[in-house]
C-alpha cells in the first residue's frame, strides 16, 4: 500500500498515445472548474479510506493563467499482520493555453513518514526545480502526475493498441507504456459505466512495473472519467472505485455561486473535514451572491462592520470586534457589503462534516445561546500547554479555540486527539515567527496533525501570535 496516491495519479500517465498531438485545445477539455470525483479505497475486501480528484479553479502562476487540480487521499488498514496509513494531497497548476505543467506540490504522511515536495516547472526553458535544489532538465510539453489525469480525458483508446508517452516532467520516468486491453461495464456511483480497461507500465512505479498486473477502467464516453483502479501488492490488492462524480460543484440556490468560487473568497486549505477560505472585501465593495452549503465559522481580522444581505430576510448589520468568532449554520445564500473605509477581512472555515450539539464555550459564537465558560475552564489545560487558550465553541465533532502564544513560548498538545488543525490568523506569522516541530507542514497558513503524532509550535518573534485551533477529540 506504500505510495498509494502517487500510483493512483500515475496510473493514467500513459493513457494517451504518442500519435496524439502535444497541444490540447481548450475545446477538447471535458472538465470544468468545480468538477469533483470521489473514490472508495479498499485493501482486499476491507474498506481502507477515500480519495478525491477535483478542479479547484483558475489561478495565476508566474503571470500565466493556470488550472488548479487537486488529489486528496486518506486511507489506512490496521490488521494483525499488516498496518499502514497514508494521508496525501497533491496539487497541480497547468497553463490554460498550452496545457503544460507549471507547478506541482505534494504533502504526504506515508506510514508515519512525512514527505513534502515543491516543484516549479518551466516549459519555456525545458527545466524544472525541486525545492531549492539546482534546476534540472525536463522534457518538451511537460506534465506532472495530476496533470496527466486531466490531459488524457480528451483522448481516445483503441482496444489492442500499445502506445508510449514521453511527457512526464522527470525524463528518467519516460517513456510510459500503455496497453489498451478490452471494454467492460462497471456498476458504480449509482449507474452503469461503459469503460475501456487499460494497463499502464511505469518505469519508476513499484505498483505499475513491467511484471505488475495493474488495470485502470476509464469511462468509454467523451468525459473519460477514471472509474476504477486495481493493482496487486506483495500482500493483497488495492482497489479504488468511483463513489460519486459531479461534473461541476454548483450552488443549489438559483443565481448563487459556491462560497469557494466567489472572487473575494480565496481557498487556502482543504481536506475531507474542513475548508479554509481567506476573505477580503475592499472598502465599499460587495461580494457576489454566494452559497454556504456546510456549516461554517468565521474569525474577524480587525474590527469591522459588514451588511449581511441574506435571501429571504431583511439586511442585517454585523459589527465585530477583532478576532471575534462567529458560527453560522449552512444551507443559505447571501451577499456581504462592506460600507466602511477599511477592508473587511476574515478567515472562513467551512465544516464539511455534519455538526450536532453546537454550543458556545467562552465566546458568543452562536447568537442567542448561553456561554459555558466556567465548566470549560476546568478542561482547558487538557488540550494545550504553554499558551493562553480561549475556547470559543464546540460540537460533537470539534472544539474551536483562539490560542495566543507569547514571545519565546512553545505551544504543545497535552492530550491525544484524533486530529488537530492549527490556522494562522496572519500567514506572515508562518514565515517570520512560528516554528514547528514534528510531522507538520503549513499549507495556506494551516497544518493538520493526526493522533499520536508529536508536534509543537514556537513563537520566535517579539510579539504575541494568535492562532485558531480545531481539535477533534
Amino acid at each position: 500500500m506504500q505510495g498509494l496516491v502517487v500510483p493512483f495519479a500515475a496510473a493514467v500517465i500513459g493513457v494517451a498515445g504518442s500519435s496524439m498531438s502535444h497541444a490540447q485545445s481548450s475545446s477538447a477539455r471535458p472538465f470544468v472548474v468545480g468538477e469533483r470525483a470521489e473514490y472508495d479505497v479498499k485493501f482486499g475486501v476491507i474498506h481502507a479510506g477515500t480519495a478525491a480528484v477535483e478542479v479547484t479553479g483558475i489561478d495565476t502562476v508566474r503571470s500565466r493563467p493556470a488550472y488548479g487540480f487537486r488529489l486528496t487521499m486518506s486511507a489506512g488498514v490496521n490488521l494483525v499482520v499488516y498496518k499502514y496509513s497514508v494521508r496525501d494531497t497533491m496539487r497541480s497548476w497547468v497553463d490554460t493555453a498550452t496545457f503544460q505543467s507549471l507547478r506541482f506540490n505534494q504533502d504526504q504522511l506515508d506510514g508515519g513518514r512525512a514527505r513534502h515536495k515543491r516543484y516549479e516547472i518551466y516549459p519555456e526553458r525545458g527545466v524544472f526545480q525541486d525545492g531549492d535544489k539546482p534546476e534540472q532538465p525536463s522534457v518538451a510539453d511537460p506534465l506532472d502526475d495530476i496533470a496527466f489525469l486531466f490531459f488524457v480525458r480528451g483522448q481516445r483508446f483503441d482496444v489492442g493498441a500499445t502506445e508510449t508517452w514521453p511527457r512526464y516532467f522527470k525524463p528518467q520516468s519516460n517513456p510510459v507504456v500503455l496497453h489498451v486491453l478490452r471494454k467492460d461495464t462497471l456498476d458504480v456511483a449509482g449507474r452503469k459505466w461503459p469503460t475501456v480497461v487499460v494497463r499502464p507500465i511505469i518505469k519508476t512505479s513499484s505498483l505499475f512495473a513491467q511484471n505488475g498486473e495493474a488495470q485502470v477502467w476509464i469511462s468509454d464516453d467523451p468525459a473519460h472519467v477514471i472509474v476504477q483502479i486495481n493493482t496487486k501488492l506483495s500482500v493483497g490488492s488495492i482497489t479504488m472505485r468511483l463513489k460519486s462524480y459531479s461534473p461541476t460543484a454548483t450552488a443549489q440556490i438559483p443565481g448563487a455561486v459556491l462560497a469557494k468560487h466567489e472572487p473575494h473568497h480565496h481557498l487556502a486549505y482543504e481536506d475531507a473535514t474542513i475548508r479554509v477560505l481567506r476573505v477580503r472585501v475592499p472598502p465599499h465593495d460587495t461580494t457576489l451572491l454566494h452559497e454556504h452549503d456546510p456549516d461554517y465559522f468565521w474569525v474577524a481580522l480587525g474590527a469591522s462592520t459588514v451588511v449581511n444581505a441574506r435571501l429571504g430576510t431583511p439586511d442585517a448589520t454585523i459589527t465585530s470586534a477583532d478576532r471575534s468568532i462567529h458560527y453560522t449554520p449552512g444551507k443559505f445564500a447571501h451577499v456581504a457589503r462592506n460600507p466602511g473605509d477599511t477592508p473587511f477581512d476574515n478567515i472562513t472555515v467551512e465544516l464539511l462534516e455534519p455538526q450536532t450539539n453546537i454550543r458556545n464555550l467562552c465566546e458568543p459564537a452562536i447568537g442567542g445561546r448561553p456561554l459555558d465558560c466556567v465548566a470549560t475552564a476546568a478542561r482547558t489545560a487538557t488540550f494545550f500547554a504553554n499558551a493562553a487558550e480561549h475556547p470559543a465553541f464546540a460540537t460533537d465533532r470539534i472544539r474551536a479555540s483562539l490560542v495566543t502564544i507569547a514571545p519565546g513560548d512553545t505551544l504543545r498538545p497535552t492530550s491525544t486527539a484524533s486530529s488537530t488543525w492549527v490556522i494562522a490568523l496572519d500567514t506572515a506569522d508562518v514565515r517570520r515567527a512560528l516554528v514547528t516541530t514534528g510531522e507538520t507542514r503549513w499549507v495556506g497558513g494551516v497544518f493538520r496533525s493526526a493522533a499520536g503524532t508529536p508536534w509543537t509550535v514556537m513563537n520566535r518573534g517579539r510579539s504575541p501570535v494568535a492562532i485558531v485551533t480545531l481539535v477533534a477529540p
